[in-house]
C-alpha cells in the first residue's frame, strides 16, 4: 500500500487491514477511494504483531524492523557498512520509515529458499520483479518447469485461496497519490538492466529492475534500486535521490 499528500498514511491502512484480518474481515474493504489496501492478504500476517500495538507505536516498531531486515540483507549481499549506512539514510527508505510502508519485506524474500522468498516478492512485485525473474531463470536452469512450479506453487496456492475468500483486489490507478512510475520510458534502463542480470546471475543487480519495469512505483520503491551500487557511487546516488525532494516532486 503507497500513499502521499493525505492525512491518511501507509501504516494506517496496512494497521487497520492487519486487524481485520486477525477478525476474520476483508482486508480489500479497508481504505477509501486510491487508499484502499490492495497488497496481497499474506503481506499482513507479519504486521499482526505491530498492527496491535498502539499506532505510533507501531510505526516506530515497523521502522526498527525496516533496519534490522536491511542490515541482515545487506550482510547477506555483502554490501559494507558504509554501503548499508547510506541505503539507510536514502530519502527512499526514510519515506517509507515514515509512511509505515513495508518495502523490507520484498528485500527479507532473499534470506529465504526460493519458495517462500516468492511469497515475500509477490508482498510488492513492483519492486522485485528482478528478483522475481531472477529465482525463475534459476528454476528453470536447475529443472526446467519443474524447477518453476516447485518455486511459484506456495504463491500460487495462497492467491487461489485468497481470489476465493476475499475476491480480487483492487487496483492502484494513475491517480494514486503514490504514483512515481516512469514507465514505459524506463523500460529503456530496465530491460537491458534485466538482461544484464540473468547473464550475470546477480541478486544485487536484480533490486534495480523492479523499480524500472513496472507500471506503478512509488518513490520508496526505488530503494531496491540502490542495492547494485558499491563505494563512492552509493554514496552518488543515494545524494542524487534526494534531488526530487529539495526540488518539492516528492515530499
Amino acid at each position: 500500500m503507497d500513499l502521499e499528500k493525505t492525512t491518511v498514511t501507509d501504516w494506517d491502512v496496512f494497521r487497520e487491514a492487519a486487524n481485520a484480518l486477525l477478525t476474520g474481515q476483508n482486508p480489500y474493504l479497508i481504505g477509501d477511494g486510491e487508499t484502499l489496501f490492495f497488497n496481497p492478504p499474506w503481506t499482513l500476517i507479519p504486521l499482526i504483531p505491530l498492527a496491535i500495538l498502539p499506532p505510533m507505536l507501531g510505526l516506530l516498531a515497523n521502522a526498527g524492523v525496516t533496519i534490522a531486515v536491511l542490515l541482515l540483507v545487506s550482510r547477506h549481499l555483502k554490501l559494507s557498512l558504509w554501503e548499508f549506512f547510506f541505503m539507510a539514510i536514502s530519502p527512499m527508505l526514510l519515506q517509507s520509515m515514515l509512511y509505515g510502508n513495508t518495502e523490507w519485506m520484498p528485500m527479507l524474500g532473499l534470506l529465504f529458499p526460493p519458495p517462500i522468498a516468492m511469497l515475500f516478492f509477490a508482498t510488492k512485485p513492483q519492486a522485485a520483479l528482478g528478483w522475481i525473474l531472477l529465482f525463475l531463470h534459476r528454476g528453470w536452469k536447475t529443472d526446467r518447469w519443474k524447477g518453476i512450479g516447485f518455486i511459484v506453487a506456495p504463491t500460487i496456492v495462497l492467491t487461489i485461496a485468497s481470489l476465493l475468500i476475499w475476491g480480487l483486489p483492487p487496483i492502484p490507478g494513475p491517480e494514486n497519490p503514490g504514483q512515481r512510475s516512469l514507465f514505459p520510458f524506463s523500460l529503456l534502463v530496465g530491460i537491458p538492466v534485466l538482461i544484464w542480470v540473468v547473464r550475470k546471475d546477480d541478486d544485487r543487480l536484480a533490486g534495480f529492475v523492479g523499480p524500472f519495469t513496472a507500471p506503478y512505483v512509488t518513490f520508496h520503491g526505488y530503494v531496491h534500486a540502490l542495492f547494485p551500487f558499491r563505494g563512492k557511487w552509493m554514496a552518488l546516488a543515494v545524494a542524487a535521490s534526494f534531488i526530487p525532494v529539495v526540488l518539492g516532486i516528492v515530499a
